[in-house]
């Protein structure tokens, strides 16, 4: 089965809804609509949203502060997960941070986060240490990891 077509743009306040509606379904802790609008308008900002059939199934967000960016977030529909948009997302996040004049990229994750953690090694990021008890509901660590960008 082929993957479905995806596009990725820069964020737009009319993708609020579906933003919101990725936030509540995945976080235990969502950003508020409000929050969502202040990054989309951040100008040290990178807000990215991958389109499928013109509908948002995926986000990831991050601040950049250079030579550094730190990603905040990152989702995808259960529906479009393993076909490649979380990996599209952090690839052109990385491009556009890239040429901003970032040369690393920082997360934090959690340490029972399988998935992603596996995902963040597979795009080249590498662990740097753990942040104990960082998430609630459920209690994890945060697993710090950083992909440094190269030409």
């Amino acid at each position: 089965m082929h993957a479905q077509p995806f596009v990725i743009r820069p964020a737009q306040e009319d993708d609020l809804p579906a933003l919101l509606a990725l936030e509540t379904a995945y976080f235990a802790h969502p950003w508020t609509a409000e929050n969502l609008l202040t990054e989309i308008r951040k100008p040290a900002g990178c807000f990215l949203v991958a389109l499928r059939q013109a509908s948002p199934v995926g986000y990831v967000s991050a601040v950049l502060v250079p030579p550094e960016a730190f990603v905040n977030n990152l989702a995808v529909a259960e529906p479009c997960r393993g076909r490649g948009v979380a990996t599209a997302l952090m690839r052109r996040l990385e491009n556009a941070c890239a040429a901003r004049g970032v040369t690393a990229v920082k997360l934090e994750v959690r340490c029972g986060n399988t998935a992603a953690r596996s995902l963040y090694r597979s795009l080249g990021y590498v662990s740097d240490g753990v942040r104990p008890g960082f998430y609630r509901d459920p209690p994890d660590d945060a697993a710090l990891m950083t992909h440094v960008l190269t030409d």
